[in-house]
């Protein structure tokens, strides 16, 4: 058998193998986006009622969607998955301090630039182009 014969029957054999693997990881990327994109689609539609049930399950998955990738046992992550864990752990921080009345309106008020900051780093993670005022502002309550 020739070299060329060899080289043949290796493309042959390993072809389909690696274009499905290169499928299964492109369907991977393809499944992480959505479920980034779910939480964001949640936080965006419950944003006017953040103790809805939906909105507290998408905030309770960011640590999970956005940790980024094992790589040899380290965690690595992007810019911005690091940017929206980080706001998370502030604005996490600042729902479970306690508040007292005289300082309600302030710890409010806190809490919106908070979650508003959260927002932001998620879209611009996602490639959307939304500025922080349209974030806070831009919603119906009634």
């Amino acid at each position: 058998m020739e070299y060329k014969d060899i080289v043949m029957i290796t493309a042959v054999i390993a072809g389909p193998i690696l274009a499905v693997q290169a499928q299964k990881y492109l369907e991977s990327l393809k499944e992480n986006r959505a479920r980034k994109l779910k939480i964001f689609h949640t936080l965006m539609s419950t944003r006017a009622t953040r103790v809805a049930p939906e909105h507290v399950a998408a905030l309770n998955m960011i640590d999970i969607e956005f940790y980024g990738k094992k790589r040899f046992g380290k965690r690595s992550q992007s810019e911005g998955e690091k940017k929206i864990t980080n706001a998370w752990k502030v604005y996490n921080d600042h729902l479970n301090t306690k508040k007292n009345d005289e300082q309600l309106d302030a710890w409010i008020d806190k809490g919106d630039d908070l979650f508003t900051a959260l927002l932001y780093a998620i879209s611009q993670h996602l490639g959307y182009e939304f500025d922080e005022v349209q974030l806070k502002r831009d919603c119906y309550r009634p």
